[in-house]
């Protein structure tokens, strides 16, 4: 009975190999589309039935890219079983002997873009390019082209607002503040002329390139109009957090239809909606990305809720802790021996980080319109990595390295320092969940080990001796007058989600 039971549950196909896709518009689509998987399939690249998929790099340390060549009518949704795959060696076609020629000069406000790196991933080139407009907008922008649809692309636009030898507080969005590339149309960036951002602060759109000149049919046109209203959606992530996932959602279409138009709409302005992080990174217990979020992102019903999640990340983008190098690079951590940060900025005390980052003085939230943080006691990234581990976005990805230096130049160990305290029980809790997420979700591998290694040193030097000192540990029953004139109870109150938040970050 037992072994009929064990050869029964073995046959049945891996559910973590299954890619679930969809076609939301009311264009037929041919072409490539990229999704992750945290399971290997069989063979690097290769087919199933009429679906070719080509592996792509790593997504932090247990998922992979992949781009697999749909062919999908109008409101088709399909299940892709991986685990029946065919062997199908796949070599990328080559870039044009002319990429200006063939392209165009890819400029900002008339600047030309410099290229900072150029590689094949999966089945398409992916090229990143820099321009900064002085002193403080510099705008990263990832372009993803597959050679066998040549009239169209798709990419990612940052454009933040940092420069480490400017004191200017806030940028304003120039008139002629626009992406060109060559003649295509450049569509999905709309940041207006005289917008301003404080400070750190980013703004991030997903883009889509047409070269009309390229254009040779009917196909292209609806292939490439598809993409760009995101209605190609696709799900290939089993395990959205380390442990499983959450709760599912009852009815994830529903959410997702609730929460779709909002969601790409908030891309232009500075409003938050229901979904992710608040304004204020301060707010208490009202914020919709404390744990655990995702339900909504489980199995072939969840299919566009991973593109919600994926634009409210996006939006996260506006909390001012994003500081960069003159040459637009995230900060050296090297470079930067004197610089202590507090709530994701440089320490308000010179006493305590001589770095200001060439400013004189602390941001207010009238120049981020009313963005803040993230605040230590208040550290959420929870969609940030989900969204991250669903599409395997360049753009979010640069989001989690900004939090890494972040973590790094402001979870000190150093006994001189004020940071190198737990400050609150919730502290405690974010920073443990902030340090697996970083760890799980970044691609630069050595910055991951950094992670590691300055959390391990925290509990060692920081957590144990001060948590040891403490007559209930994390536990932290207090006597606090406004805490007995609301409850009515005394001498000692209990904050138990707090403490409770604690004691969870700290095991996991």
């Amino acid at each position: 009975m037992l072994r009929a039971l064990l050869v029964c549950l073995l046959s049945l196909p891996c559910f973590a190999q299954v890619v679930h896709v969809c076609n939301y518009t009311g264009s037929e689509f041919d072409g490539w589309k990229r999704a992750t998987i945290d399971v290997a399939p069989p063979h690097p690249a290769g087919t199933v039935g009429d679906v070719r998929y080509v592996l792509g790099r790593a997504v932090g340390n247990d998922a992979r890219v992949i781009d697999l060549h749909l062919h999908l009518n109008p409101g088709e949704v399909r299940s892709i079983d991986l685990s029946r795959a065919v062997a199908a060696p796949f070599k990328i076609g080559k870039l044009p002997k002319d990429p200006l020629q063939f392209f165009g000069e890819p400029s900002l406000a008339g600047i030309p873009f410099r290229l900072v790196s150029a590689a094949p991933d999966g089945a398409a080139w992916v090229a990143r390019m820099r321009a900064r407009k002085a002193p403080l907008l510099c705008t990263d922008l990832w372009v993803r082209w597959y050679p066998d649809q040549p009239s169209w692309a798709t990419g990612e636009a940052v454009v933040t607002a940092s420069h480490p030898g400017s004191a200017e507080m806030v940028a304003t969005v120039p008139d002629d503040f626009e992406i060109r590339f060559g003649d295509a149309e450049v569509l999905g960036f709309d940041l207006a002329a005289g917008d301003t951002l404080g400070d750190g602060q980013t703004r991030s759109f997903p883009l889509t390139f047409i070269w009309t000149q390229h254009m040779t049919s009917a196909k292209d046109w609806s292939c490439a109009a598809a993409a760009a209203s995101l209605g190609i959606c696709a799900n290939g992530i089993s395990k959205l957090w380390p442990d499983g996932n959450p709760q599912p959602v009852a009815d994830p279409l529903t959410w997702t239809r609730r929460n779709w138009a909002g969601a790409i709409a908030r891309l232009r302005g500075w409003e938050t909606g229901s979904l992710g992080v608040n304004k204020r990174s301060a707010d208490t217990g009202a914020q919709e990305d404390q744990v655990f979020v995702g339900g909504e992102c489980v199995g072939a019903a969840s299919l566009g809720a991973e593109t919600v999640r994926y634009l409210v990340a996006l939006g996260q983008s506006r909390q001012p802790c994003h500081h960069l190098e003159v040459n637009g690079d995230l900060l050296f951590l090297d470079q930067h021996p004197k610089l202590v940060m507090w709530n994701a900025r440089p320490h308000y005390l010179r006493t305590v980080s001589f770095d200001q980052l060439g400013k004189t003085r602390a941001q207010t939230e009238l120049e981020t319109h009313g963005w803040s943080g993230p605040d230590r006691e208040h550290w959420l990234i929870n969609g940030l990595a989900i969204a991250y581990r669903l599409t395997g976005s360049e753009a979010l990805q640069w989001q989690l390295e900004a939090h890494a230096r972040v973590f790094l130049f402001q979870e000190t160990t150093d006994p001189r320092l004020s940071t190198s305290n737990f400050s609150t029980e919730r502290a405690v809790g974010w920073a443990g969940i902030v340090a697996v997420h970083l760890w799980r979700s970044l691609e630069d591998r050595a910055l991951a080990t950094k992670i590691q290694q300055r959390w391990q040193d925290r509990v060692r030097m920081v957590y144990i001796p001060k948590l040891a000192g403490k007559p209930q540990g994390v536990w932290l029953p207090r006597n606090d007058a406004r805490l007995t004139a609301d409850t009515g109870w005394g001498p000692l109150n209990w904050m138990p989600y707090q403490q409770a938040l604690g004691a969870y970050g700290l095991d996991y």
